[in-house]
This record gives C-alpha cells, sequence and structure tokens, in this order.
C-alpha cells in the first residue's frame, strides 16, 4: 500500500491550461510515501525536490523536469538515513503534462538508479489528473480515460467547491487479475494553486494456489 501525501505551490489552471508549475519559477516540494509491502514493515521515504518548466510545444503539452534534493528513509521506530543507498541524485528526470493536466511521457536517465526511478515516477503520477472545471457548479461528477503505469484506465472524479477553494477526487477499481485501488485527492486554492495532494494506491493479490482436493 502506498500513501503519498504531498505539499504544493503551484499554479493549475495557467491561461485556461491545466499546468499545475508557472513558467519561469523553481517550485520546491516536500514528498513522504509510506510502502507496507508483505508484512515486512512501514518504510517511509521523504525527498524534498524541485520542478521547473523547460518548453511547451506547439500541441499545448509541456516538457518538465524534476531534481531531488534530498532523500531520508526509516523504519518504524528505527534511525532516519539520509540516502540510505548511496544514490545519485543529480540525474535529471523529465516529464510532459499535457493541456488537461494529465502527465503523458516522462524521460529517464539512462544511469539512474531503477529503484529512485520509480520513486520519481510516483511523484509525477501525484500530479496527473483530468481537469474539467464548471463555473456554474458547487459539485460535479465526470469520468475520463487516462493512461498510467496499469495502462488505458477509466476514472472517476467527483470535483467540489469549498470554502478554500476546489477539492478533486479520483477513484479506480479493478477485479480483474488483482484487487486494485487508487485513491487520490487534490485540493486547490480559490486561484487554481494546488495546495495538497495525497494518494493511496493498494493491491491486494488473488490467491492462485489451486483448491485442496475433497477425499
Amino acid at each position: 500500500m502506498w500513501a503519498l501525501p504531498l505539499t504544493l505551490a503551484a499554479c493549475l489552471l495557467a491561461g485556461g491550461r491545466a499546468y499545475f508549475f508557472e513558467s519561469g519559477y523553481t517550485h520546491h516540494y516536500t514528498y513522504k510515501a509510506e510502502n507496507d509491502l508483505l508484512g515486512q514493515g512501514n518504510i517511509t521515504t521523504i525527498l524534498k525536490f524541485q520542478v521547473s518548466a523547460v518548453n511547451e510545444t506547439e500541441n499545448g503539452h509541456r516538457l518538465h523536469s524534476l531534481t531531488v534534493d534530498s532523500l531520508v528513509q526509516f523504519m518504524k521506530g528505527g534511525p532516519v538515513m539520509n540516502n540510505p543507498h548511496g544514490w545519485d541524485l543529480t540525474k535529471t528526470f523529465l516529464f510532459v503534462v499535457d493541456d488537461t493536466g494529465g502527465v503523458r511521457l516522462v524521460h529517464c536517465h539512462p544511469e539512474d538508479h531503477e529503484e529512485l526511478l520509480v520513486i520519481k515516477k510516483a511523484m509525477v503520477s501525484v500530479f496527473s489528473v483530468h481537469v474539467k472545471i464548471k463555473y456554474d457548479e458547487k459539485e460535479w461528477v465526470y469520468k475520463a480515460e487516462e493512461t498510467d503505469h496499469l495502462g488505458r484506465l477509466e476514472h472517476s472524479y467527483r470535483a467540489q467547491r469549498t470554502a478554500t477553494g476546489l477539492k478533486l477526487e479520483r477513484n479506480f477499481s479493478s477485479f480483474d487479475d488483482a484487487h486494485r485501488f487508487h485513491e487520490k485527492t487534490l485540493h486547490y486554492d480559490h486561484h487554481g494553486t494546488l495546495h495538497k495532494a495525497e494518494t493511496k494506491d493498494r493491491v491486494h493479490l488473488k490467491d492462485r494456489l489451486p483448491p485442496p482436493e475433497k477425499t
């Protein structure tokens, strides 16, 4: 299970397009992930990273760079370890956001560590949403087909205007080869700035053992 709270301060609807990162600025964020795998205990990862807009394409997509500034990990009751695996944090990670807010492409450095790339992709996936704003409604729902690490999926959205801005929820569940549950909640202020994001992903593998023989 992943629980990924992310504190953000970035422009969402700049010029009518769903961009999180205002051009010309370097945006600094803190990312926290709690991972519980097969009863091995909770491993908490905290990263400080920055994102900058690089350029915009003719079709309205925007390229961004992500750089990790620091990384610490610890288990419950254990010591806090600063970059315990000695990963090179200087490798640049690039990703593209389209004009609806979805992350469409990532570019990885060929020498970046595989496990660190998994974390970077998880961070970028937090930003990926399909934005539909209804200015004359206080609450609305919609569905959108999006592509992520599980393939092409249909997500359900619920948007709600709040006293501080806008709350956007995205959900998905599947029971095909495993029980998969995805929840994402994003909070925006009245200016369209993403203030906080939290995602929860759970995967429960189905029992593949054959049924016991009857005697």
